[in-house]
């Protein structure tokens, strides 16, 4: 809708001064736009100064102020003291129009009481004027603002976002089975552990039985069952030999056929520890204190003497080489 350059709105400032009874009283309306869309929402200042004596009564205005003007809110009444010693009272209202063109905001009226006697003062009316929204023939009305897209929050993406990895995963198990199936492998494959040598386990075993000295402790026939089984148990697992259960004969005349792998000074030193270790626990035979430590030195000199060729790490610290054999230290 187009305007004349010749129309005016009726605005800015107006103003409505009156005596009562010899004192002033000034009524002041102030919008704060002339011009606005059709249910934008304008504020209209209301201000009202008298001098002091005056018992004023504020316009009560209710949720229209006309049948096109409805009041979406108001503030509270302020009260000003000026320096002249007069009082200011003003209020906001919060309008919204619904019709097009010139519109009237009607006056508000003031009930004043002054020396026992009463008058009413009203502003003075003023006119807005309200434009009405171009409308697109071929499109039809269109909203005032486009809509507002909240963004995403984190309880709206989570739903999509879990049911994406638990279908991936799902996905990616399908193609996992269907390849390991083709090549015959397991679904699942776990690492083996290392296996450690027998040589490492029985040197490992012996230095365990000579920092416990329990041959000191006179449990002389339990310190040579511990060297004779761990010895047993190496030859078990060196040279698949049921150890455990042959008697000494029994596993001499099995070593005897591996001579390629078992020197015969070894195979000697072997015959005379479990000759002796037999003694002690089958005839009650009392050893020499030195013959304790020759049988933990020739149990370390058979294991070192018969175990593989390939480098190994020797876990034990308290067997040392000397130009004489094997030492062991007490």
């Amino acid at each position: 809708m187009k305007v004349s350059k010749f129309n005016i709105v009726w605005l800015i400032v107006l103003c409505t001064v009156t005596a009562v009874h010899g004192q002033q009283l000034s009524v002041r309306v102030r919008p704060d736009t002339t011009r606005l869309l059709i249910a934008d929402l304008f504020h209209l200042t209301i201000e009202l100064e008298h001098d002091r004596g005056l018992a004023v009564s504020f316009p009560a205005t209710g949720d229209t102020l006309t049948a096109t003007l409805e009041v979406r809110n108001r503030s509270s009444i302020d009260t000003l003291q000026l320096d002249n010693g007069r009082i200011r009272l003003s209020q906001t209202l919060t309008i919204q129009p619904f019709d097009t063109g010139y519109v009237t905001v009607p006056p508000f009226r003031f009930h004043v009481a002054a020396d026992g006697q009463n008058t009413d003062v009203e502003s003075d009316s003023l006119q807005i004027y309200v434009h009405s929204f171009p409308v697109d023939m071929e499109k039809g009305p269109v909203d005032i603002k486009p809509l507002y897209e909240a963004p995403l929050s984190l309880r709206e993406v989570a739903p999509w976002l879990l049911g994406a990895i638990v279908v991936g995963g799902l996905i990616f198990f399908l193609f996992y089975y269907i390849s390991r199936r083709k090549q015959n492998k397991p679904l699942f494959a776990f690492a083996e552990k290392p296996v450690i040598p027998p040589h490492i386990i029985a040197l490992r075993e012996l230095d365990r039985i000579k920092e416990q000295k329990i041959w000191q402790q006179n449990l002389i026939k339990a310190y040579y069952s511990d060297i004779t089984d761990v010895l047993r148990l190496y030859i078990q697992s060196r040279f698949g030999i049921t150890a455990m259960e042959f008697t000494t004969e029994e596993i001499l005349a099995a070593l005897k056929k591996k001579k390629d792998v078992i020197p015969a000074k070894s195979l000697t030193t072997l015959h005379e520890l479990l000759g002796l270790a037999d003694l002690v626990k089958f005839a009650k035979y009392e050893p020499q204190a030195d013959d304790h430590n020759v049988t933990l030195m020739n149990a370390y000199f058979f294991v070192n003497d018969t175990k593989p060729d390939e480098p190994q790490t020797s876990l034990s610290e308290s067997v040392e080489e000397t130009k004489d054999g094997i030492e062991v230290n007490y």
